[in-house]
């Protein structure tokens, strides 16, 4: 959604890693209203959270303490977080780890070595 009071850069200057702030603050949607219900005066303009939507960042500032800047795109921002949520999920057979095993002692023959007090061995 575009908001036609700020520049590209209000909302972009949001993308951060988690995505802990709203693309817009609430309060731009906060004023006077016509009889058809569109809003024609924004009244919130001194809230801060208004505000602060409206400040220049410098590049690699995160818009929230807390958070790792995504230095204004909000497509590293989206794929970091689904990048999160897929790992999270049950990915077994992706790890190379997945397949390691324990180092069977292997004789010249190609019979496993055992040891002598070995307790699985019958």
């Amino acid at each position: 959604m575009d908001l036609n009071t700020s520049s590209c850069m209000s909302c972009h200057a949001t993308a951060e890693f988690p995505q802990v702030a709203p693309l817009v603050p609430k309060e731009a949607f906060i004023g006077d209203t016509n009889a058809m219900g569109q809003l024609t005066k924004l009244t919130e303009t001194q809230a801060e959270a208004f505000r602060k939507y409206f400040q220049n960042l410098r590049c690699a500032t995160p818009y929230t303490d807390n958070a790792t800047s995504c230095d204004f795109s909000l497509q590293v921002s989206l794929a970091l977080g689904y990048f999160t949520e897929w790992k999270d999920e049950d990915v077994a057979g992706y790890w190379t780890s997945e397949y390691e095993r324990l180092p069977v002692m292997m004789n010249r023959d190609g019979s496993p070595k055992v040891e002598p007090n070995d307790p699985q061995q019958p």
